[in-house]
């Protein structure tokens, strides 16, 4: 089952949303033999852009479908819960030369509490748990990013030299 939708309220909102959902591991191989997809997506994010400016904010969880391992227990899944984008750019700050920002936070959460990863021994039709993992990480990214350039442009060539700095900060928690 999938639900894609965009709406443009005004001149500067928007609103974008997609749902995914699969019954089982073998949902996407019923229907087509070439589809491999092991994750479902849910997301929602709002928009919001003026003159120079765009922002959004953003709720996703990914939930797995087909494991490549044999995990028992709850549905592993990854959250954003949410992320805050912001984008500034300045196209002509000194004549040409041009400034773009962007900022990017997000609260992460990964669902894995009580997972048991499972070995299966195929000599002999036994399966082993591997490892069970009673962790819940999850944790707070930071991503900023500042760059200014400056387009050389005439009727035969196009150049656009810039220099920029970014910076990525994670604070993690529930990983040992």
């Amino acid at each position: 089952l999938t639900s894609s939708h965009s709406s443009t309220f005004s001149n500067n909102l928007s609103l974008q949303w997609q749902y995914e959902y699969a019954s089982d591991e073998s949902y996407y191989a019923d229907f087509d033999a070439t589809t491999n997809k092991r994750t479902t997506q849910q997301w929602l994010k709002l928009g919001w852009t003026p003159k120079n400016l765009s922002m959004s904010l953003l709720v996703e969880q990914q939930g797995i479908v087909n494991n490549l391992l044999d995990i028992r227990g709850e549905d592993a899944e990854y959250q954003k819960l949410p992320q805050l984008d912001i984008n500034w750019n300045r196209p002509s700050l000194l004549g040409n030369l041009a400034l773009n920002t962007m900022s990017s936070s997000t609260w992460f959460e990964l669902n894995s509490s009580n997972q048991q990863f499972i070995e299966a021994d195929k000599s002999n039709g036994n399966t082993d748990i591997v490892e069970s993992i009673e962790a819940r990480p999850q944790g707070l990214r930071l991503y900023n990013e500042l760059d200014i350039s400056y387009p050389v442009t005439n009727s035969w060539f196009n150049v656009r030299p810039n220099l920029g700095v970014r910076s990525v900060v994670y604070k993690l928690h529930g990983v040992d």
